[in-house]
């Protein structure tokens, strides 16, 4: 922290400004701007660094590679933008590091400047207000200055623009680096009147390379064991038992959600059959409901403790929600997209559809993980679900996906998301999408539903909508009353479905037949409460 202010790129530069804010914008995807269009944003780059839960790659690798991608999503060159937004946070290494990955790139970079001299850095909000800046930069035609900065480091190589410019500004590169590594870029332009500009592109489905689960019955063979045999696996994991490859040492600083993560993400690449050697996974897609609550719980405790005068950096860098995700990319050297999806109860689905969506045929195949822990002290506040049965539980569930599915491959194919009103019945639109009744019995031999159990009125009546509206009468599994009430319960079921379909034969305890075959049908998970899903 600067007492100062932020001075981003100055000489004298000492660190941020913490702040707070907002920005909103609202996207449509046409194949021409609509009418009042005030940008279009052409491209978009993420990578991760894999080098440091909180200091950047000291030759800005991933920052390079992010703003790389971008230029190649948008197809154009690094001559063709105007201006660039730069992360720019005032601290010694991030600036510097961003420095080296503009002049690596940059033969003659374009104006450039930070705007949290203006702002500060508001942490989560920051990328997305320099969005909004960065359209308003083209809207109106002005370059804004980078304010804080009185005498540049020349070591730096730049010269950012110290007074604010009217200028017309045609294309804008902005920069978001955070945590972890984990780094995006937008390209952002005005509008375009081209035919045919909008490219298409298609969900992949995943075929599954390797599943890991964790929950209160153990790793992922003891979890299948008690589930077949029809017992509960509510609780929470003894990680201080869980046998696995990873040293003591590896997992030693960590606590309990970053430690889920890892012993997930490790186990599902062995199960595919790779060795920590072997190679990284393309990109990590992680949903949490709440994020790593005991350094969350222990930075504020610390925080309020002390009149709000010290807390500790380790449990603030840990407490952000991306970190469990970051600590993953950074032991497998995991340089692709890192993404942390944080929607409660629906956090493995949400990250699963951002897999999907990012993921391309031809990638290197990705690791997608779902985990929550239970806290005595916050999960209550924040997880409703959480107080309604006896007991806590907490876990989660891996899947190394590779995004070259074929009709024969076992599969994980996210189908639909979508937000439900209160009042509202969310299940019309889901038949719809997965291709109507007749389509949906003849696909599934069961659904596998979860109820929050703060929703669970919602959700019951969604499943009475789902049988009436289809005539389904396969097998309908009320999953969290076996995992138990946590947010990544979803992950739990989806490796429960992914073992059940692997086997083609549903456990006695559910179908009430020793013979119950799925005859080639497969399982759907729904999502069902404040939101509707299926996978």
């Amino acid at each position: 922290i600067d007492p100062a202010g932020a001075r981003p790129f100055d000489l004298h530069r000492r660190g941020l400004t913490v702040a707070e804010g907002a920005a909103f914008l609202l996207l449509a995807g046409a194949e021409e701007p609509p009418e009042g269009a005030l940008a279009e944003l052409v491209g978009a780059g993420l990578s991760c660094d894999a080098h440091h839960p909180a200091a950047p790659h000291p030759e800005g690798a991933g920052a390079r590679m992010a703003m790389q991608k971008a230029l190649e999503d948008a197809g154009m060159t690094a001559e063709e933008i105007d201006y660039i937004n730069l992360h720019g946070t005032g601290t010694v290494d991030n600036d510097r590091a961003e420095a080296k990955a503009i002049m690596d790139l940059f033969k003659d970079p374009p104006p450039l400047s930070s705007i949290k001299g203006i702002f500060g850095h508001a942490l989560w909000a920051a990328g997305a207000i320099e969005a909004v800046a960065s359209v308003l930069c083209i809207a109106r035609g002005f370059i804004p200055a980078n304010v804080g900065c009185s005498v540049p480091d020349a070591g730096l190589g730049l010269q950012p623009v110290l007074r604010g410019q009217s200028r017309k500004v045609g294309t804008v590169l902005s920069n978001s680096f955070g945590f972890g590594g984990n780094n995006a870029a937008l390209i952002i332009a005005e509008p375009s009147r081209k035919s045919g500009h909008l490219r298409h592109r298609n969900m992949v489905q995943f075929s599954v390379l390797g599943t890991a689960c964790l929950t209160g019955a153990g790793l992922t063979n003891e979890t299948l064991e008690t589930f077949r045999r029809g017992e509960a696996l509510r609780g929470r994991p003894d990680l201080g038992t869980i046998r696995t490859d990873l040293s003591a040492g590896s997992l030693r600083r960590l606590r309990r959600l970053p430690r889920i993560t890892l012993i997930l993400a490790f186990a599902a690449l062995k199960a595919a059959g790779m060795a920590e050697t072997a190679g990284s996974p393309g990109g990590i897609y992680f949903g949490t409901g709440w994020g790593p609550l005991t350094e969350t719980n222990d930075f504020l405790g610390q925080l309020f403790a002390s009149a709000e005068q010290f807390a500790s950096p380790t449990d603030f860098i840990g407490s952000v929600h991306n970190a469990p995700a970051s600590q993953a990319a950074i032991r497998l050297k995991a340089t692709g997209p890192n993404i942390t999806a944080t929607g409660g109860d629906y956090s493995f689905e949400q990250a699963l559809f951002s897999a999907a969506l990012v993921t391309q045929e031809g990638d290197d195949p990705v690791l997608v993980i779902g985990a929550d822990e239970h806290h005595d002290a916050l999960s209550p506040r924040l997880d409703p679900s959480s107080v309604a049965e006896d007991g806590a539980s907490d876990g989660g569930a891996a899947f190394f996906l590779s995004p070259h599915a074929s009709a024969t491959d076992l599969r994980l194919v996210p189908a639909f998301l979508s937000y439900v009103p209160e009042g509202e019945d969310g299940i019309p639109p889901l038949i719809e999408a997965l291709g109507g009744p007749e389509r949906i019995c003849n696909r599934f031999g069961a659904v596998f539903a979860g109820i929050p159990a703060s929703t669970r009125p919602r959700g019951d009546a969604c499943i009475a909508s789902f049988l009436r509206r289809t005539g389904f009468t396969g097998v309908i599994f009320d999953y969290r009353r076996v995992t138990g009430e946590f947010s990544g319960a979803s992950a739990v079921a989806a490796a429960l479905a992914v073992d059940v379909v692997s086997r083609g034969v549903l456990p006695l305890h559910l179908s009430g037949n020793e013979k119950a075959v799925l005859d080639g049908k497969g399982i759907l998970l729904l999502g069902l409460g404040e939101y509707v899903t299926a996978i």
